[in-house]
Order: C-alpha cells, then structure tokens, then sequence
C-alpha cells in the first residue's frame, strides 16, 4: 500500500525520510498542513534482513 495523499488535508506527500538500506521513502509529510505519515509496507524491507544476518556473522 503506497502513502500518496496526506489523511488530514489530502494533499500530496512528499518524501521526507528514506531508508537507509534500501533507499526507498519511508517517511512523508504533507507540504500543506506539516503531517508525517510513515511507509507501513517498508517494515518488509528486503535488504534489511539480508543486512542483519549478515552482521550477525
């Protein structure tokens, strides 16, 4: 599920934050109102586990 519209005013988001695994968005905030709203499908991100074992070894 893809965060295209803020929830409180409806305009458009714009990216604030990215992940720093992967380099995809994982945070937006609203340019109208100032509200962040998180990417809830970058919890599955793929890098991120490939990552953690690796550092595990």
């Amino acid at each position: 599920m893809r965060i295209d519209c803020c929830r409180s005013c409806g305009n458009t988001l714009e990216v604030r934050k990215y992940c720093e695994v992967c380099s995809q968005p994982i945070q937006f905030i609203c340019s109208e109102c100032f509200h962040f709203a998180d990417d809830p499908t970058h919890s599955e991100c793929e890098r991120k586990d490939q990552i953690n074992n690796s550092s595990l070894a």
